[in-house]
C-alpha cells in the first residue's frame, strides 16, 4: 500500500489503538449491558413467587395485603391480583402498558407511602406482566368472569338449594349427624361421617351420595316442613359446583336464623 493511501485511511478511521481501543470497547459493552432487560441478561423470566411477590410484600402490603385491601385490591396472591379491585383488573396479561397496576407504579402513585419503586423492580414487574403468554391470557381471561360470579353463584347454591331444603335438619337449632350446612366452612368440615363436600370430587362428597340415595332431604321432613326434593337441575348445578372446586374463601354466608321464611326473603 502506498504511503498516500495509508494517510487517507488514517484520516477516515479513528485511532482506537491502545488505551483508546480499550475505552471504546468498554463503552460499547456497557451500552449493550444496560440496553438488555434485567432478567434478559440471564434469559430468566420473572416468576411471581420468587421475584414479584417479595416486592409487593416489602413495598405494597401496607395498603394492599391480606389484612388491608385499599380499593379492594389484594396483591398477596396471583389470583387476587388478576381479579383486581374496585377499579377493575390490576393487570392485563401480556400487556404491562395497558395494566392499571403498572401504570400506577410507573407514575409513582404506587406505593402511595414511602419512596417510588426502584427502576429495576419496575422492570421486573413489567417483564412479569408481559411474560404471561397468549395461552395463559386465554385461561386468565376466562377466570375473570368466573371470579366475578363465584360468590353470587355460591350464595345462590347455599341459600336456594341447600339452605331451603337442608337447614331444617342441619341448621342452627338442629344439626343431625353433627352436620351444620349454614356455611361453606361447616360444609367442608362436615359432621360425624366426615366432610359433606370434597372440592373437585363430587362422587366422593357425602352430600351428593345422600341426595342420590334420596336420603336428603328425608321423606318425612318433606312432608313435615313442606320441603320439596332437590330437582335434577339443582343436582346438576350442585355437582358442577363441587366438581369445579373453585370456592371463595370460607366465610359465613347464611345468618344464624335458619327459619325458612328468613332464608327465602
Amino acid at each position: 500500500m502506498r504511503e498516500s493511501q495509508k494517510l487517507q485511511l488514517q484520516n477516515i478511521i479513528p485511532d482506537v489503538t491502545g488505551v483508546k481501543l480499550l475505552a471504546f470497547l468498554s463503552i460499547v459493552l456497557l451500552g449493550s449491558w444496560f440496553s438488555v432487560p434485567l432478567h434478559g441478561r440471564t434469559g430468566k423470566v420473572p416468576q411471581f413467587e420468587s421475584d414479584i411477590l417479595p416486592i409487593f410484600e416489602r413495598e405494597c402490603f401496607l395498603c394492599h395485603g391480606n389484612e388491608v385491601k385499599r380499593a379492594e385490591l389484594d396483591l398477596s396472591t396471583y389470583k387476587s391480583i388478576i381479579r383486581g379491585g374496585s377499579s377493575g383488573p390490576a393487570v392485563i396479561p401480556g400487556s404491562a402498558e395497558k395494566s392499571l397496576l403498572f401504570e400506577k407504579i410507573l407514575l409513582g402513585e404506587m406505593p402511595s407511602v414511602g419512596n417510588p419503586l426502584p427502576s429495576e423492580n419496575i422492570e421486573l414487574i413489567r417483564q412479569w406482566i408481559n411474560s404471561i403468554t397468549p395461552k395463559k391470557q386465554g385461561v386468565l381471561a376466562q377466570s375473570f368472569s368466573i371470579l366475578a360470579t363465584r360468590k353470587s353463584e355460591e350464595r345462590e347454591i347455599l341459600v336456594t338449594i341447600l339452605g331451603v331444603k337442608c337447614l331444617p335438619c342441619h341448621g342452627r337449632r338442629v344439626q343431625e349427624g353433627g352436620l351444620d350446612m349454614r356455611t361453606l366452612t361447616s360444609l367442608l368440615k362436615g359432621g360425624n361421617s366426615g366432610p359433606a363436600i370434597i372440592p373437585g370430587k363430587p362422587n366422593q362428597s357425602l352430600i351428593l351420595k345422600r341426595i342420590m340415595a334420596e336420603e336428603m332431604p328425608p321423606l318425612e321432613d318433606q312432608a313435615n316442613y313442606s320441603v320439596r326434593p332437590i330437582t335434577s337441575r339443582e343436582l346438576v348445578r350442585l355437582r358442577q359446583w363441587i366438581t369445579d372446586g373453585n370456592f371463595s374463601e370460607p366465610e359465613k354466608i347464611l345468618k344464624d336464623d335458619d327459619s325458612l321464611q328468613s332464608i327465602v326473603k
